[in-house]
């Protein structure tokens, strides 16, 4: 059966191009002429076909006048014919006017709310401006052709009537074709039609379009994601999008679900993405990376390959934008530049603390329950070195370390601020700093005793050993 549009859709007509003929036929036909029942003699639907000598040809019409522009199907060898009659059911009407009318009607199943497409060919032929075809859906008027139209005159031409989705109540509904005029023996209109096709759409398609990060350097890296998807109630066939290039990018590469091809990746060429085909409800994707250029806005589009009748066409295009802004000035910074952000100096104020002891400040990981310094594992980090600042005139000292342990006792310290500051190896490669600020309330007189009883038992303790480690070299001269 030939459509007279592609329109891609689920077909609910039955038989459009009447090459079933009159039995069994879904089309119900009705064709009179004065007021008289033409269905014994003569009817819409017609065959150019005729049979064997002697033997009947139900629906044989046949245009006797031989006009220039003779009734014919535009396919096959069945068509409708309205305005033709049978000869001797004229012999009453010579030459005075007699009302004829004609129609067919097919019932066919539409779903409520959801838009359609009909599509017939039409040729008017000798039809003047006393012949109407009007076509309508349960009642609801679509189209209304006059005889005289110019645009059918020579020939088959499509028409094609979209059929809203308020205008589908759903359920069983009527489509009708019916034809008004006036005929005399010698002069009878000729309205044809051949190839009917009344589709509801088999997808809907959308495309979607998400950049990230949303706002880069120039030169930075950000990456736009590309997702095509069918709503279906069918699956969709060959299903591509359409990406033009967008000035202020450079195209470094792309990876996915679609094969994407590009005649440059210079800004203006298209790339297009074949996705193949898309199930009732599948989605696929392709990423396509980018490297920004100058500052400004990098503007984008993307589109999917338009299928006629879609009932969602406002999600078949895809708009999306990155801003390329200028880098911040540097503000002087005494701290290495590979320090990470989540271990910068505390700025709210410390209280006064006395803590004996400093420790790598740990975090809890996101994954699992590995402790991190930051942003690395601390399995893999050691402390390798750890200095003690203080106020004006406090002089910078060495502090003892373990591998993740610094001993200073602030106690003994007079009242102020101190930075610790440690260096942790992070890995083979790198090391990062970890700095951190006390407040120290000032040593007391309690600790100031205990240091100076610590540092006489330490003095005490090196020269006892200092002493012993002579006497052994004297004994080892005498012997």
């Amino acid at each position: 059966m030939l459509t007279a549009v592609s329109t891609n859709g689920a077909e609910v007509v039955q038989d459009g191009s009447f090459e079933g003929g009159f039995t069994p036929s879904p089309w119900v036909q009705a064709d009179s002429l004065a007021g008289r029942d033409l269905l014994s003699t003569g009817s819409p639907l017609c065959t150019a076909t005729k049979g064997p000598p002697g033997a009947p040809t139900p629906g044989y019409c046949e245009d006797v006048y031989g006009h220039p522009d003779r009734v014919a199907p535009r396919s096959g060898s069945w068509w409708a014919w309205f305005g033709g009659y049978n000869f001797f059911d004229s012999l009453g009407n010579l030459f005075d006017p007699s009302p004829h009318s004609a129609s067919l009607r097919q019932t066919v199943q539409l779903t409520a709310g959801t838009p359609a497409t009909l599509s017939f060919w039409l040729w008017l032929g000798r039809a003047d401006a006393s012949s109407v075809l009007n076509v309508s859906l349960d009642g609801t008027l679509l189209a209304s052709i006059r005889g005289d139209d110019a645009r059918y005159k020579a020939g088959y031409a499509a028409v094609v009537v979209p059929v809203s989705g308020a205008a589908v109540t759903g359920g069983p509904q009527t489509l009708s074709f019916e034809y008004t005029g006036a005929v005399t023996l010698l002069q009878y209109p000729a309205i044809n039609i051949d190839d009917v096709s009344l589709q509801v759409p088999d997808v809907d398609l959308g495309v979607a379009m998400a950049s990230a990060p949303a706002a880069v350097f120039p030169g930075g890296a950000f990456t736009t994601t590309l997702v095509a998807s069918n709503a279906g109630p069918h699956a969709a066939v060959d299903v591509t999008v359409a990406y033009p290039l967008p000035v202020g990018a450079t195209l470094v590469g792309l990876h996915g679900d679609a094969s994407c091809a590009a005649p440059q990746t210079a800004p203006g060429f298209v790339v297009h993405c074949d996705f193949g085909t898309l199930l009732p409800g599948a989605s696929k994707a392709v990423a396509l990376q980018f490297r920004a250029g100058a500052v400004g806005m990098i503007t984008q589009a993307a589109a999917i390959a338009r299928r006629s009748g879609d009932p969602n066409g406002g999600n078949e295009l895809a708009h999306g934008a990155v801003a390329v802004v200028a880098p911040p000035v540097p503000s002087p910074d005494p701290r290495p530049e590979d320090m990470p952000t989540d271990l910068e100096d505390d700025e709210d104020e410390p209280e006064c603390t006395d803590p004996e002891r400093f420790t790598v400040p740990l975090r809890r990981g996101t994954d699992g329950d590995d402790l991190m310094i930051g942003k690395y594992r601390t399995s893999r980090a050691r402390i390798t070195s750890a200095r003690l600042s203080g106020p004006k005139k406090f002089k910078t000292r060495r502090l003892k370390h373990t591998k993740s342990r610094v001993t200073v006792d602030f106690r003994t310290l007079p009242a102020g601020r101190y930075t610790v500051r440690t260096r942790v190896r992070v890995s083979s490669k790198r090391t990062i700093s970890v700095n951190r600020i006390y407040e120290a309330c000032g040593a007391t007189a309690k600790s100031k005793a205990q240091a100076k009883r610590s540092a006489a038992k330490s003095k005490s303790s090196k020269a006892s050993s200092k002493s012993t480690s002579s006497k052994a070299k004297s004994s080892s001269k005498k012997r």
